[in-house]
């Protein structure tokens, strides 16, 4: 009666265990309540099926060495489960961790700002060339951030004074980002609650980044150019957010370029926190 009771009282422990772990999203820790009410429920399952003969005849006589010999055994049998389960817990928690510091990490900064004449012609180039100094000249991969209710089809028409922001990422980490693609830049003035303005990202082919097809691999750095269509001529100071993702291990991943924009009319200024751009039409 007195193993009986004592296992009566383990289980339903065992099982309001269970039930805690799991309403506080501790998963893990509830399969493994779970997985010793299992066990110790088949062990008063066989002992009682040897006891009474429930057609499992077990023989006649037998003695405590013989009920003690057939615990020890199962003992080890279910250490065995629970030492396997702890390896592979163990196995598990090092690769999250040799992921979590493996995985890329980003370092981005603002290059420069222009204003340009924006043309038909001019959203169909994949790259921009930009002066950097008296002699040097870097290539950008140039990404047109629309409305969102409007796209490239729609936007036909020239439109002076387009501003055109220069960023630098590199890939610090130690794993390459894959399929890298931007997703949507949102503008709202400084310490509003407000929504403010949404763009989206045009997707085209060619080289654009924005297809979703390109990897930034670890110590390497890209070079990508947002000019930004129909921005009102005049924008109070305002916080900008560049949203992109990448694939690493088949899991997709955000991450966000913060920086700071103000526009008066033909002016426009731009800083990532560090250094303040300027271009004037």
């Amino acid at each position: 009666m007195l193993l009986v009771g004592g296992t009566v009282l383990a289980c339903f422990f065992m099982l309001a265990a269970a039930l805690y772990f799991f309403r506080m999203k501790r998963t893990e820790a509830a399969w493994f309540a779970i997985a010793l009410l299992v066990l110790i429920s088949s062990f008063v399952g066989v002992y009682a099926a040897f006891y009474g003969q429930a057609g499992l005849p077990a023989g006649e006589g037998l003695s405590s060495a013989d009920w003690l010999s057939f615990l020890g055994g199962y003992l080890g049998f279910a250490g065995s489960l629970i030492m396997a389960w702890l390896v592979y817990r163990q196995d598990t928690k090092l690769k999250e961790l040799t992921m979590e510091e493996y995985k890329p990490a980003f370092y981005s900064c603002i290059r420069g700002v222009m204003t340009v004449t924006d043309t038909v012609e001019g959203r169909e180039k994949v790259f921009t060339t930009v002066e950097d100094g008296e002699k040097t000249k870097k290539i950008y991969f140039t990404n047109d951030a629309f409305p969102v209710n409007m796209s490239k089809k729609m936007f036909l028409c020239t439109e002076e004074h387009m501003p055109v922001i220069c960023f630098t990422i590199e890939n610090a980490g130690k794993l390459s980002a894959e399929k890298l693609r931007f997703d949507e830049l949102k503008i709202s003035p400084y310490g509003s609650k407000n929504a403010g303005r949404a763009y989206r990202f045009e997707e085209k082919t060619g080289g654009n980044l924005l297809s979703g097809r390109h990897e930034l691999l670890p110590g390497k750095a890209l070079n990508f150019c947002v000019a930004m269509h129909l921005l009102p001529d005049r924008l109070e100071f305002s916080l900008a957010q560049l949203s992109f993702s990448f694939e690493m291990k088949e899991e997709r991943t955000n991450e966000t370029i913060q920086f700071y924009i103000e526009k008066h009319e033909e002016k426009i200024f731009v800083s990532d926190g560090e250094h303040l751009y300027k271009a004037i039409s």
